[in-house]
């Protein structure tokens, strides 16, 4: 389905981009709590990011009229 290789796609990208900003945030593709700051900022992150996500799919159902834009 044409569709649903676009959609993996689209998804493969966030994933890349969570990886960067995690990265970019706290040193680590897949962060560790050896240091409590460093959990700290993670925790942080991973909560924005849900924030976002949530936002994403209320924005691509008031555009399409179905969750994640399948159509």
């Amino acid at each position: 389905n044409e569709n649903a290789e676009l959609q993996n796609g689209r998804w493969a990208m966030i994933g890349i981009i969570a990886a960067l900003g995690s990265y970019a945030v706290t040193g680590n593709i897949i962060p560790g709590n050896s240091n409590e700051d460093n959990f700290k900022i993670w925790q942080r992150a991973q909560g924005r990011a849900a924030m976002i996500g949530f936002w994403a799919i209320i924005a691509v159902y008031s555009f399409t009229g179905t969750p994640y834009g399948i159509v």
